[in-house]
């Protein structure tokens, strides 16, 4: 099947933005930026809907409950700030040591919520990863053995793990119920970034280590895959389940999707040469956004997703499906042939012009037929 993303739309913001999360329902993107600030976006309009203020300095990670209520966030003033998207406003904050200094050793690095929305991890660069009771605030675990900075932290499907990895070239995998180590994976170079995948079948470990995107078996923490293309130092890795894509970005603006069975690369996308921050799919998999360093906040879409759906309906229609028609930097433009059909057969009726022309031919002889009888008369 192929595979063929377009950009579908680009703001320009106010500030740097570095981080990046769907909801889980796809209709907003939070972003968290330089200013401080995190924005959450309308994926439809591409509006700014409403902004959450509260840090202190950089906003380095973001991430959604699964529910959509909430959003953590981890900044460099080393706090994790739990946010209603209801009432948009900091209802809890879960590490009250604050820092203003910006050469401070401690900060946070990378946030996530349990799947069940109870527990918030944080990874920071005090070399662990701390678990708290979202309800309550209490620190529930503080996860020790790494002995350099956390880069990124995922939980796995159900709660029960949560993998992080590090500048010490490790990834580790912790009990989250008791917060003791269950596997070390040793790696060849730093994992900045990770993705957890899962489905029916199988689940699976997603690493940026280096330049290579790594695969690791979440189960039997066999390496399955190192997949190599990109020329810099990869700076975010996202997975969606019910797709084989993986999509990675790097310093040097590239953006490869890539597919997660045969482990190659199916497209390279550079809209320009600044480094991309982050990269996130949303659930369906059809989509997933970008943040860069030039202040660039886009949108990206598979076409092929609609072109497979139309090659469907050809063989199931035999002919006339809706086609796209166009391609441009504003979104795609839809060309739809207009024809009523008859799903059960799957046959069209006939077009108005050839019913047109029996209803005339029908009359002319109803009228030859009654002139006829007029000359009898």
């Amino acid at each position: 099947m192929s595979v063929e993303y377009i950009k579908l739309k680009e703001v320009t913001l106010d500030s740097i933005p570095y981080t990046l999360a769907y909801s889980p329902d796809g209709k907003y993107i939070a972003c968290g930026n330089k200013d401080k600030s995190i924005k959450v976006w309308d994926t439809d309009t591409a509006e700014c809907v409403f902004t959450l203020s509260g840090h202190k300095m950089r906003v380095t990670s973001v991430a959604f409950s699964r529910d959509g209520r909430y959003i953590v966030s981890g900044s460099l003033d080393n706090s994790v700030k739990i946010w209603n998207v209801n009432d948009k406003t900091c209802f809890k904050t879960l590490n009250s040591q604050e820092t203003l200094e910006e050469e401070s050793p401690d900060l946070i690095t990378s946030v996530a919520f349990s799947p069940d929305g109870r527990h918030v991890a944080a990874g920071n660069s005090e070399k662990t990863v701390k678990i708290w009771d979202v309800s309550s605030g209490e620190c529930l675990h503080t996860l020790s053995g790494h002995t350099e900075i956390v880069f990124s932290i995922v939980f796995d499907s159900k709660g029960d793990k949560l993998i992080s990895s590090s500048s010490d070239k490790s990834i580790k995998i912790w009990n989250t119920h008791t917060g003791s180590c269950i596997k070390t994976i040793t790696t060849n170079s730093r994992v900045r970034s990770l993705a957890y995948c899962h489905n029916f079948e199988e689940e699976q470990i997603i690493a940026g280590s280096n330049k290579n995107v790594v695969i690791w078996d979440a189960k039997t923490y066999d390496k399955l895959k190192s997949m190599k293309g990109h020329s810099t130092n990869i700076t975010s890795v996202t997975c969606n389940n019910y797709t084989n894509r993986i999509v990675s970005s790097s310093t040097d603006g590239k953006i490869k999707v890539w597919n997660k069975d045969s482990g190659e690369c199916v497209q390279t996308i550079q809209d320009n040469s600044a480094r991309v921050n982050a990269v996130t799919y949303d659930n369906d998999g059809n989509n997933f956004a970008s943040c860069s360093e030039d202040k660039k906040l886009m949108w990206w879409m598979d076409i092929s997703s609609i072109i497979n759906k139309k090659q469907e309906l050809n063989v199931e229609l035999l002919y006339h499906p809706p086609v796209v028609s166009n391609v441009d930097p504003g979104g795609i433009k839809y060309q739809e042939t207009k024809k009523n059909w008859n799903i059960n057969n799957k046959k069209s009726p006939k077009s108005p012009k050839s019913a047109k022309k029996g209803s005339k031919s029908k009359s002319g002889g109803q009228k030859k037929n009654r002139t006829r009888s007029h000359k009898k008369t």
